[in-house]
């Protein structure tokens, strides 16, 4: 409890310093080497899986903050050939690189855009989705002062729903509640965010640039539906993709 009396009073200190400053930061993703042995019959899948992975250098992810809003997007390299754009988009796919997130947290809700099971989805939330758990663990990231939060996210798949450990490092020297992709709810920037599953990956800083002002704007809500309607809808694809594999 001190300790996060600690974090909130350092916040509080520095949001008059932020408040009027608008940011570009520029993330890298790397992929989580997959150690376990695996079974004979998905060689063949996880040799694809690090082909793809060697195209996630070309992967920009890009958040805008002004204010209490931001968007995050992904910027997208040009592959040489046929086979290296395929494997750039099996890349954005296993990666979690597809969505497009709006966050507004002063009025606490976000807007994503993305694909799954091969329909387009625009889903609004509200935050504080994540239970974190803040620890006084520090380290230094590109000559920052990060501390370590830790959390869990689900996952639904063809398999079932899973839950996957994240851990996240933020900057309480930059008093915007928001980071990467969906990522939000701690008291300070998030810079750096490892996800823990069996094709894990790590939203890591590069840069830092401070701008006059952004062009945020709210994304159109047409078709957009709640999460639960979503949830509910991912696992009827998700069951069919089972049966159809099954049959």
């Amino acid at each position: 409890m001190k300790f996060s009396k600690i974090l909130l009073f350092s916040l509080l200190l520095c949001s008059n310093m932020f408040s009027q400053k608008a940011l570009i930061v520029d993330y890298e993703v790397v992929a989580i080497e997959n150690k376990e042995q695996k079974p004979q019959k998905e060689i063949g899948f996880w040799n694809m899986v690090t082909r793809a992975a060697k195209t996630l250098p070309e992967k920009k992810p890009k958040l805008r903050i002004e204010g209490y809003l931001s968007v995050y997007d992904v910027e997208e390299g040009m592959p040489n050939d046929a086979q290296a754009a395929s494997m750039s988009v099996l890349a954005t796919n296993l990666y979690n690189l597809n969505h497009n997130v709006y966050m507004d947290t002063n009025n606490g809700f976000l807007i994503e855009k993305f694909s799954a099971f091969n329909e387009n989805f625009t889903v609004k939330d509200t935050l504080g989705r994540y239970d974190w758990k803040l620890s006084k663990e520090r380290k230094i990231i590109n000559n920052l002062e990060a501390f370590k939060a830790t959390s869990s996210k689900a996952v639904i798949n063809s398999k079932g729903i899973f839950e996957f450990p994240i851990e996240a490092w933020y900057v309480p020297e930059l008093p915007y509640n928001t980071g990467p992709a969906d990522f939000e709810g701690l008291p300070g920037l998030i810079v750096e965010v490892k996800v823990k599953s069996n094709i894990g990956y790590i939203l890591r800083l590069k840069n830092i640039q401070e701008v006059t002002t952004l062009d945020i704007t709210k994304p159109d809500e047409k078709g957009m539906i709640s999460q639960e309607v979503y949830n509910d809808e991912i696992k009827k694809l998700a069951n069919k993709t089972k049966e159809f594999f099954e049959n």
